[in-house]
């Protein structure tokens, strides 16, 4: 999830070198404005216990799926046909991040979850049955178009016809694994990051789904809906994985040497610029999806029930949230990443 808005993935040196040279005998850190979950994977990969979490539910399935497992999963074979070379395909995906004198060892262990993503796959593939991506989120779908708020009108245009139908076919596929008991909630999990993943991969938007590219596909969404191994970290060590608010969140974690703090500094709202995947997070778990997609508005089309405002998104609240949050972090240090761009102080600013 590079595209992620705010994401860290350049600075993991820099944060990993200052934490270091700072609290040299850290052993533990809460990470909850998690995001994409990258800085609690670099210091689970360093053998840090970990506590990550964010109030979008995409992050909680992404931390579930990355950080709940110090071993390949013991995933029980779902059924279903799948194409041979695809499951090569995934499994050396898996392979070529394992030390190589640890290869034959895993590859027993990596084979299960290749052949459940490559049965999943082909299912996807195969699903020729409009769903709830297709008929809301591309141009072709019968319930894509808008009207904004200044009255222009046209239609979502965040998939290519294709890849909604894949997209379409492999949370069905998913969805009824799950009703079924076909799958553990492990493997519920961590299929379901792998299609968040690919969906920020080929979705037609330029960084978050907020808005899309009105009036062409760009490359990357022209590019086939391609399910890929997980970046699961497997280490050693607790990890704990919560879906809330930043404040609620840091009263109810295990105490951590270190509390990572990085909270918006802008008025975006990260609930309304990542709707989408939040939507798919859901997806496996909603009792009707036609129902939840039938109250989808805005020209982005989000449905407003399932929306959330962060105070550290408003300006007059954003003093008064990080110190209550500091104040409830059961932590020995903090660390916050600072952004010294266009925030609350210099967005609004009239003097320089």
């Amino acid at each position: 999830m590079e595209k992620y808005l705010g994401n860290k993935t350049s600075l993991l040196p820099l944060i990993g070198s200052f934490l270091k040279e700072r609290v040299p005998d850290a052993t533990s850190i809460s990470d909850l404005f998690a995001g994409t979950t990258n800085v609690s994977r670099h210091f689970r990969r360093e053998g840090m216990d970990v506590a990550t979490g964010d109030l979008n539910r995409f992050s909680y399935v992404l931390g579930r799926a990355y950080l709940s497992s110090s071993g390949w999963p013991n995933l029980a074979a779902v059924d279903g046909d799948h194409d041979p070379a695809v499951f090569e395909a995934l499994r050396f995906m898996a392979e070529k991040h394992i030390p190589t004198s640890a290869r034959a060892e895993h590859r027993h262990s990596v084979a299960p979850l290749a052949r459940a993503l490559a049965i999943l796959q082909l299912a996807a593939e195969k699903n020729r049955k409009p769903g709830v991506f297709h008929d809301n989120f591309c141009a072709q779908g019968k319930r894509s178009q808008f009207v904004s708020v200044r009255g222009s009108t046209g239609r979502r245009n965040y998939f290519s016809e294709s890849n909604a139908l894949i997209l379409d076919g492999a949370l069905e596929q998913l969805r009824s694994w799950r009703l079924a008991g076909q799958i553990s909630e492990t493997l519920t999990m961590i299929l379901l990051a792998c299609i968040i993943e690919e969906v920020v991969i080929t979705a037609n938007v330029s960084g978050t789904f907020h808005d899309f590219s009105r009036d062409k596909l760009w490359p990357n969404a022209l590019q086939r809906f391609t399910l890929r191994m997980p970046p699961m970290v497997l280490a050693e060590g607790s990890a704990e994985i919560v879906n809330a608010d930043a404040v609620a969140a840091a009263s109810a974690i295990r105490p951590h040497d270190v509390a990572y703090i990085d909270p918006p500094y802008n008025f975006r709202q990260y609930g309304a610029y990542y709707h989408l995947l939040n939507f798919v997070a859901a997806y496996p778990f909603l009792d009707d999806p036609e129902a939840y997609a039938a109250d989808l508005s805005f020209v982005r089309g989000q449905n407003m029930a399932d929306d959330h405002s962060s105070a550290f998104c408003f300006r007059d609240d954003f003093v008064g949230a990080l110190r209550a949050f500091i104040e409830r972090v059961p932590s020995q240090h903090v660390v916050l990443s600072y952004y010294g761009g266009r925030n609350h102080w210099n967005h609004w600013s009239t003097t320089d």
